[in-house]
């Protein structure tokens, strides 16, 4: 069987499965795939995972029509519509879902076709699965996921559209927003990041395991975003887990223009870290940073003189 559906050789399948082999039986395949996303090594297979894989859609049918389970699993919980989805076979993935192939069946990481069509960036098959039933609502994975967070922090404008267009009632919505916007604001993803605060997100939402989007944008210089977060009245005295506000990471990031643009928006320039000791200037000090310590000094003469 392996080596008929290896030459995408379907007759050769239907003459196999017509003499009494079954469509479920497995073995082990090496894969030798540069990904490791998409395949790993020696891991158990199927007839119809391994038909899928190579985009064989006349060998799929064929195992279908014979009674192949579409529910099946390899050994990291993926189903055949999994891999159609991550090699892109479009015929074989029509195939599987018109055979009933669950469609919020969970890998190993958790995600389901539709979160994995979100991950690889295949529009069509998202929209197509959503017209199919897939669930868009479902509450976040064990790993603070769901389709929309990951079309967010991939940066996929038309993915993260089609998503939120449609709509989500799930009991922890303002949770998948706020954490699509931090991971969008860590990315540098500014156009997602337009489309979540044009959506209602929560800049300033209190959830201690994630780190806030304004925290998210300072700390890998996004100034864009930071002004557009400040625009949508982030708190910009928050304090991150350090004890730091973001005027005192942006300046010992050395971030000139994110200072520049914290102080304008009314940042405490003398504001005291947790620790009860360090203020922006002194952590420009501390840390070399001069040119952002000559925008402090700057800004504290003039606060002196109002």
């Amino acid at each position: 069987m392996s080596q008929a559906i290896c030459a995408n050789d379907a007759a050769r399948v239907e003459q196999l499965l017509r003499l009494g082999v079954s469509p479920f039986d497995t073995w082990y395949i090496v894969y030798h795939q540069a990904d490791p996303e998409v395949y790993g090594e020696d891991d158990t297979t199927s007839p119809l995972i391994e038909a899928t894989l190579r985009g064989f859609a006349e060998v799929v049918k064929t195992l279908l029509l014979h009674g192949a389970s579409p529910s099946h699993t390899d050994v990291i919980n993926n189903t055949a519509l999994h891999w159609a989805i991550a090699t892109c076979h479009w015929n074989c993935l029509m195939l599987l879902l018109n055979h009933g192939s669950p469609l919020e069946a969970a890998n190993y990481r958790l995600r389901t076709p539709l979160m994995q069509a979100a991950f690889y960036g295949h529009e069509r098959v998202v929209q197509h699965l959503i017209d199919r039933g897939a669930k868009v609502d479902r509450p976040l994975n064990g790993n603070k996921e769901s389709a929309l967070t990951i079309s967010c922090e991939m940066g996929d404008v038309d993915i993260t559209k089609i998503l939120l267009n449609v709509g989500n009632r799930s009991h922890d919505q303002g949770r998948q927003l706020y954490i699509a916007l931090s991971r969008a604001a860590f990315l540098g993803h500014i156009e997602v990041v337009q489309l979540l605060l044009a959506q209602g997100a929560e800049v300033n939402r209190c959830e201690d395991d994630i780190e806030a989007p304004i925290f998210a944008a300072v700390s890998r210089g996004h100034s864009g975003i930071l002004k557009l977060l400040i625009a949508h009245h982030g708190n910009i005295e928050e304090r991150n887990k350090m004890g730091y506000t973001p005027l005192m990471l942006a300046t010992q990031l050395g971030a000139e223009a994110m200072v520049t643009e914290l102080i304008d928006a009314g940042a405490n320039i003398d504001a005291v870290a947790n620790n009860g000791r360090e203020t922006a200037l002194l952590i420009a000090r501390t840390h070399g940073q001069w040119d952002v310590e000559k925008v402090i000094l700057a800004a504290l003469a003039r606060s002196r003189h109002s």
